[in-house]
């Protein structure tokens, strides 16, 4: 009897010494949030010093598409490159992808590459290059000039400052004036000749920032109309360039806005070296109601001592940022940081090094692109002080991670059948959106409903992926409740 019990305590023990044993192991296995990636290029860090990494955009397959000033450089010390390369999934270089050298220019020996603006449903990439006026040019999958594009420019007026892709693959770009010395914003169509149906008064200043809400509408920051209302610092055009007087504009802002992006509850984060909004502090960093109210729920941190220059919000609804700013907390947190959602700091979050990130993305669920100029990062040094890096994060995420952002509700969205062939049906009332992305975060299907701000779809509505491979998406629903995140399988 007395031995009985005695193995029956000593079996006690050691299930609960395993339990602690297991738990603790998996989290030392586990990635960290911010921990860097050692399998993620190897056999080096990156470009050559006198270079800089301009931007960095994500393909379907997990390459990378990565643009600067790289002149005649090399990647990793012994691989020749030119002013934009794509890099494979591990981070080693794609030599299958060739770039055109000068698009555009009398000097085929000078690389005159500025920008990428964007892959298009297509995986075709659109690039700004200099030399002769900023222009616009479209490149295949293997880096030749697709001759189909041609920006029609006949007055060769414009120099091209910034553009985004909208979903229809209409390119709303940001232009100078050379003949009136004003910027403005045109629009595009998908081959490249001016959309003359695009109708915007808007004159704005150097430097200005755009972004798309999921209806299509524009947010631009820091500018003002001419003949309409002076002065505005973020205003909202319709999808047609016209004012949309619904968006409540904002006056006031201190400083620059160098950053705006949309969170999936469509709410705009915009960040910058700005020191407060309307009488009110808020330091470097806010968000808006997709209403273009201040967001009273987020409350940002009050010590970064300088700019945030780009932000990269989290399906979690978390927000990573990053910029030339000092660290947060101790040595931690020197040029990139997490915010919670209500703006707090993530501590779970706590990279040490002295990067300066010009350029983030996620490139899978659970992995993030950097790239910008560090020599020293979470541990691991770099021998080339200053250097043109790229690097891959850990996330923290998996993708199990998906939350619901319905307020004091359940769930009150269903999906069938699930799994499916292709064919689905999204059962749930005052439906605003539906949005399905891949595993690699980008869109493959979106119905919206954008008559008016009151209206919905219908409680049933049938979504069609047969077009898409067997595999695993996410889809988000936006109600009037909030937003919702659901799992399907096609096979």
């Amino acid at each position: 009897m007395y031995q009985t019990s005695l193995l029956q305590i000593l079996k006690k023990y050691i299930l609960i010494f395993s339990l602690i044993f297991f738990t603790t192991f998996c989290n030392i296995l586990y990635a960290q949030p911010g921990e860097l990636d050692l399998t993620f290029n190897h056999n080096g860090w990156g470009f050559n010093q006198g270079t800089s990494i301009g931007s960095i955009n994500i393909q379907k397959d997990g390459k990378i598409i990565v643009s600067g000033d790289f002149r005649l450089n090399k990647y990793n010390g012994n691989v020749p490159v030119k002013t934009v390369a794509r890099l494979n999934f591990d981070g080693n270089i794609d030599t299958t992808f060739i770039p055109t050298q000068c698009l555009d220019c009398a000097y085929p020996n000078i690389p005159n590459l500025l920008g990428v603006i964007g892959l298009d449903n297509n995986e075709k990439l659109l690039v700004i290059t200099g030399n002769q006026g900023h222009r616009i040019h479209r490149l295949n999958n293997n880096g030749s000039r697709d001759t189909t594009f041609i920006f029609t420019d006949t007055t060769n007026d414009y120099t091209i400052n910034q553009a985004i892709i909208q979903n229809n693959q209409k390119i709303i770009v940001v232009v100078w004036s050379n003949n009136t010395g004003e910027n403005k914003i045109i629009r595009l169509n998908p081959n490249g000749a001016i959309d003359t149906t695009f109708k915007s008064l808007l004159y704005i200043e150097n430097g200005a920032r755009i972004a798309l809400q999921g209806d299509g509408k524009i947010i631009v920051g820091k500018q003002y109309f001419t003949n309409i209302i002076p002065f505005l610092d973020i205003v909202r055009l319709n999808p047609n360039g016209s004012f949309d007087s619904t968006f409540s504009s904002i006056i006031g802002i201190q400083g620059h806005i160098y950053c705006i992006r949309k969170q999936s509850d469509e709410k705009i984060i915009i960040a910058g070296d700005f020191t407060s909004i309307n009488g009110k502090t808020l330091i470097r960093i806010a968000r808006l109601n997709s209403n273009g109210n201040l967001d009273s729920t987020f409350h940002p941190i009050n010590n970064i001592n300088r700019q945030v220059s780009s932000i990269l919000p989290q399906s979690d609804g978390k927000i990573i940022i990053t910029g030339d700013f000092s660290p947060l907390v101790s040595q931690h947190l020197y040029g990139i940081a997490r915010l919670n959602n209500n703006g707090s700091l993530d501590s779970t979050f706590m990279p040490i090094g002295r990067p300066v990130i010009s350029s983030i993305a996620f490139q899978s669920v659970d992995k993030i692109i950097i790239a910008g100029t560090f020599a020293y990062y979470n541990g691991y040094s770099n021998s080339i002080q200053s250097q043109p890096a790229i690097a891959r994060i850990e996330s923290g995420l998996k993708s199990t991670d998906v939350k619901s952002y319905m307020p004091n509700k359940s769930s009150q969205i269903s999906i069938y059948p699930n799994p499916s062939d292709g064919i689905y049906n999204v059962i749930g009332e005052n439906m605003k959106s539906i949005k399905i992305y891949d595993l690699l975060g980008k869109l493959v299907h979106e119905s919206l409903s954008i008559k008016d701000s009151k209206s919905v779809l219908p409680n049933k509505s049938i979504v069609d992926l047969s077009n898409q491979s067997n595999g695993v998406f996410l889809v988000e629903v936006f109600t009037e409740q909030g937003v919702e995140y659901i799992k399907i399988l096609k096979h």
